[in-house]
């Protein structure tokens, strides 16, 4: 048998298999802290998809220590009751029920919060965060005491166990980390007092909960900072927590500073954070959790095999698909929805807003899954575009019965940004094929073959075409479109000058910086690639870097001549790049010509926006999605 499938134990608590849910933020609290609805039915979904446990989301255990008005609430017993209820929606469905707690500590916000930001010593995370207020003794023993109250609570709402969150950043890593902790009373100093936080907490909650109640605690193996939290002393840390009672050890990375190693964009590997767990497994004798991008069963059981942890944690895939487990283990793991790490789940929550998924329009909207309602008299529905809103549609239409027909335009679906989200289309297409609808390519689309089609409603995505500026020179030999680039049928060589640094002048510079070309990146605003979220934004700054790709922020490109790009820099003073190669990387227009003359020809249409770089990808799906349950 696989190892994925055979049971394990923490504690006292019996687990079916080895998956299970990783614990991530998701808004869905009521404001005020107060369980929702929604939240309830997102548990509930996942733990029907067939994880062994479900490690819920962070609660706060202090009035102050929350990180959003949305953070769930256990400072007090009047929040029990609502947490019982999604303890109780999980365990219905042979899916055991963990609470994670917790305490941002200095990464809090104090204008999100309304109070001081604190942490053990007054150093912020980053030069543009707030300055926490050190601690008092007599504060630090009362944290303690509110860590092991709220975890009382936890038993209390029904949950099988309970989780304090150590890891990635957040006040009890602040108390082991020497990037964060300069104290010098019982609290600071080696990596034995920095430790001693953490401990109290695990030692107290052991003697209110006793020995037989499940308590996990989750660490960072590494903060991966110069001068921050190492492997070596994260070992020593782990063995500390056992000692004090904890009956397994659930192992991250990272801290806000190297947000990239906490939520793993898809410039990373499947699976690399896994050492940091191997390493502690060498050190304790409790379970080991592992998390990160182990977006593949495959992955999940050589992790296993190879004993490099006891259990796999999944965030995002879960997200992405709640049924990866149960899929996984019906022996169909072509049919998992694959998380493809944009990371716009992450983007999301950091800005304060609702979870949700590109992968699946339902995170977060569970109560609309299943509810797209079959039509009583299905009709003929022709699709057309190339972009995430007209696939979606065509998805939607086609589980509602119609008799879909998705015309994907240009030969490219996913549109210009298909090369930036290759998993995603990929995946789209086959949820697309998977509702019945028939898809055909279509280099060109026409009122007369929509006439020939005959269908009772068209819906029509935005054409679009390649933004040009109206500047002198710009139709000259040596100027061409990044789409152009992107898509191999045109040869670059010498110095390449690239206007435009959104997504997509960034992605056409780092796939020409392979070729070790001269890039020259030019930008109006005052840095490259806003649109993209933060923690993937920060990679692309970095290979850019990598790369040497010059890159003038602030600019004004006034004309193109035979030698290259004059622009205005930020002083005002007129400059020039010289170049063998213009690339024009401006984002897309929108082309209305067809869409226009379908509706003039009497076909009832519904439009659908073309994706732009102005907004996430997620909100052109769900508008399809939206728009199809509406024909």
């Amino acid at each position: 048998m696989s190892k994925l499938w055979e049971p394990i134990r923490i504690g006292t608590m019996e687990l079916k298999n080895r998956f299970i849910m990783a614990p991530m933020f998701t808004c869905l609290a009521n404001p005020g802290g107060q369980v929702s609805d929604e939240i309830v039915q997102y548990y509930e979904r996942r733990a029907k998809g067939g994880a062994a446990m479900i490690i819920v989301e962070i609660a706060a255990v202090h009035p102050q220590g929350a990180i959003s008005d949305r953070e769930l609430l256990l400072t007090d017993d009047r929040y029990i009751p609502g947490m019982a209820r999604i303890a109780e929606a999980i365990k219905k469905h042979n899916c055991k029920a963990v609470l994670q707690l917790h305490h941002p500590g200095r990464q809090a916000d104090s204008k999100v919060t309304g109070f001081p930001t604190v942490g053990p010593s007054p150093v912020p995370w980053a030069s543009f965060s707030d300055m926490p207020r050190e601690l008092t003794l007599a504060e630090v023993k009362e944290l303690v005491q509110c860590y092991a109250e709220a975890a009382r609570r936890t038993r209390e709402a029904g949950f099988d166990g309970v989780e304090f969150h150590g890891a990635h950043g957040y006040l009890i890593c602040q108390f082991f980390s020497p990037l964060s902790n300069k104290r010098t009373d019982e609290y600071g100093g080696d990596v034995y007092k920095r430790a001693k936080f953490g401990v109290d907490i695990m030692k107290l909650a052991r003697q209110k909960l006793g020995r037989e109640y499940p308590i996990l605690f989750r660490i960072s193996g590494s903060e991966i900072e110069e001068g921050g939290l190492t492997t070596d002393e994260t070992r020593i840390i782990a063995r500390l927590l056992q000692e004090a009672g904890a009956d397994c050890i659930d192992v991250s990375a990272g801290y806000y500073g190297t947000s990239e190693w906490v939520s793993q964009p898809a410039f990373m590997k499947p699976g690399c954070i896994v050492k940091y767990a191997t390493e502690i497994k060498r050190e304790v004798s409790v379970p080991v959790i592992t998390v990160g991008r182990i977006n593949q069963p495959h992955l999940a059981e050589t992790i296993l095999e190879e004993n490099n942890a006891d259990l796999v944690a999944l965030g995002r895939p879960l997200l992405a698909d709640p049924d990866y487990p149960l899929k996984a283990k019906e022996g169909k793991p072509q049919n998992i929805v694959k998380c493809i790490a944009c990371n716009t789940c992450m983007d999301l929550v950091f800005l304060r807003k609702h979870i949700t998924c590109v992968q699946n329009p339902y995170a977060g909207y569970e109560r609309e899954e299943g509810n797209e309602g079959k039509v009583q008299n299905p009709r003929k529905v022709l699709v057309i575009g190339e972009g995430p809103a007209a696939m979606e549609a065509a998805r939607v239409a086609g589980l509602r019965g119609h008799e879909t027909v998705f015309w994907r335009t240009k030969g490219q679906p996913g549109g210009h940004w298909t090369w930036l989200i290759h998993a995603f289309v990929t995946d789209k297409l086959k949820a697309v094929k998977a509702a019945g609808a028939k898809i055909e390519k279509k280099d060109e689309v026409n009122l007369n073959m929509v006439k020939k089609l005959s269908p009772a409603v068209v819906m029509v995505e935005q054409g679009v075409r390649p933004s040009v500026p109206t500047i002198p020179g710009v139709n000259g030999k040596k100027v061409m479109q990044a789409v152009d680039v992107l898509s191999g049928s045109q040869e670059l060589k010498g110095k390449v000058v690239i206007i435009g640094g959104g997504n997509l002048g960034v992605q056409t510079a780092l796939q020409l910086g392979k070729k070790a070309l001269d890039i020259t990146i030019i930008e109006e605003r005052r840095g490259p690639a806003f649109e993209v979220e933060q923690i993937s934004r920060k990679l692309l700054m970095q290979k850019l870097v990598a790369r040497k790709v010059q890159m003038l922020f602030q600019c004004k490109v006034t004309a193109i001549d035979g030698n290259g790009v004059i622009y205005l820099a930020k002083d005002g003073k007129e400059s020039r790049v010289n170049a063998d190669h213009i690339v024009l990387a401006l984002g897309m227009e929108p082309d209305l010509k067809l869409l226009e003359s379908i509706k003039q020809e009497g076909y009832p249409t519904v439009p659908l926006e073309y994706c732009s770089a102005q907004r996430s990808v997620y909100d052109f799906v769900r508008q399809g999605a939206l728009a199809a349950r509406k024909v």
